[in-house]
C-alpha cells in the first residue's frame, strides 16, 4: 500500500493508493500481476507522474504468467527511462509497444509459449491529471462518492474480446458476455502475434476530491455487479476495500485470477492548525 500527495496550480490532493491479488479458489496459479509504482524523487513524479498498472495473463501452462510480468516490468522501465520533456501520452505508447514486442519475442523463443499475451491497463496520475492506457478485457472505473449512499460509477475503458465485440454489435446481453466462451478470445492484447493489435486505448481526464479509480482484472469484474464495486469502495479504506472485493469474488467465482487497484483522491486543505485531509 502506498500513500501518495500531488500538487497542481496551487491546488493539491492526497492520493491513497492500495492493491491486492489471489489466484482464485479454482486455480492454482496466478497470472496476473499488478505494481504501484513509487519515485523516491518528488521532482521527477511531480515531472513524469506516478504510474499503476495491472495485467492479466493468457496463455498455455505459465505462459501468462511469463506474459503479464514482462508487461509489468517493461512498461515502468520504458515510461521512466529518459526524461527528454516527452508527455504521459508518448511515454505510455512507447512502454506498451515495448511491453508487445518483448512478450512477442519470448513466445518466438520459447514455442511451447505461442499464445503467451496479457492485458494491461496503465494510469499515470500527474496533478489533477490522469492518462490511461488500456489493452485487453482488465477495466478501470471511476466512481464518485458524492454520499455513501448513492455513489455513482462508470467504465471508463472498452473490453477488447470477442464477447465484448459481440455485445456491442448487440449479439449478447452485457450479463450473457459474463459467462461466453468468447471473453477469452480477445481482439487486442499485448504480446499474442504480429497481426494481433498492439494498440491500447488512450484517455486523459481531470482528476477531483471524491474520485476514485478502480483497475480490476475480469476475476472480479465477471464476479461482482458494477453497483457492488462502487458501495464497497465509497464506504471502506482503500486497501479494506480491495480486499473485501477480491473476497467477494472469490466466494461468488473463483474460477479466475482476482486482482485490484484502487486510487483514492481526497482534498489536502489548510488552516491556522495545519494541514488536514478531507475523508471522502
Amino acid at each position: 500500500m502506498n500513500r501518495h500527495d500531488t500538487f497542481s496550480s496551487g491546488r493539491a490532493l492526497y492520493l491513497h493508493v492500495a492493491g491486492h491479488s489471489e489466484k482464485g479458489r479454482l486455480r492454482d496459479h496466478n497470472a496476473d500481476a499488478f505494481a504501484l509504482y513509487d519515485l523516491s524523487d518528488p521532482r521527477q513524479a511531480e515531472q513524469l507522474g506516478r504510474l499503476y498498472l495491472l495485467a492479466d495473463g493468457t496463455g498455455s501452462d505459465d505462459g501468462g504468467v511469463v506474459a503479464s510480468h514482462i508487461a509489468i516490468e517493461t512498461i515502468p522501465s520504458v515510461y521512466y527511462s529518459h526524461n527528454d520533456g516527452v508527455g504521459p501520452l508518448s511515454r505510455l505508447q512507447q512502454a506498451f509497444s515495448d511491453a508487445h514486442n518483448r512478450i512477442h519475442e519470448f513466445a518466438v523463443l520459447h514455442p511451447e509459449h505461442a499464445e503467451m499475451a496479457t492485458t494491461c491497463t496503465a494510469v499515470v496520475v500527474r496533478g489533477m491529471r490522469m492518462w490511461i492506457a488500456h489493452i485487453g478485457d482488465s477495466r478501470a472505473y471511476l466512481v464518485h462518492a458524492v454520499s455513501q449512499a448513492r455513489p455513482t460509477i462508470a467504465r471508463l475503458t472498452t473490453d477488447h474480446s470477442m464477447a465484448a465485440s459481440q455485445v456491442r454489435a448487440g449479439e449478447l446481453s452485457p450479463e450473457e458476455m459474463r459467462h461466453s466462451p468468447g471473453r477469452d478470445i480477445f481482439l487486442r492484447a499485448l504480446g499474442k502475434s504480429e497481426e494481433n493489435n498492439p494498440f491500447p486505448d488512450f484517455t486523459m481526464r481531470e482528476v477531483r476530491p471524491g474520485d476514485v479509480i478502480v483497475l480490476c482484472s475480469d476475476g472480479l469484474w465477471s464476479a461482482l455487479i458494477e453497483d457492488q464495486i462502487a458501495h464497497i469502495v465509497s464506504t471502506r479504506p482503500s486497501q479494506q476495500a480491495c480486499e473485501e472485493l477480491v473476497r467477494l469474488a472469490n466466494e461468488v467465482g473463483g474460477d479466475e485470477n482476482i486482482s485490484v487497484i484502487i486510487l483514492s483522491f481526497s482534498q489536502i486543505y489548510h488552516d491556522s492548525e495545519g494541514v488536514h485531509i478531507q475523508s471522502r
